[in-house]
């Protein structure tokens, strides 16, 4: 694959499942 530089929505979607990692990890286990 050729080198392509991150756009702001591959940064969005990055961030967007960064997050729902974090709120998973430390959410209270049920």
């Amino acid at each position: 694959v050729d080198k392509v530089v991150p756009d702001k929505f591959d940064l969005l979607g990055g961030s967007i499942a960064l997050v729902g990692v974090l709120v998973i990890m430390y959410s209270p286990r049920a």
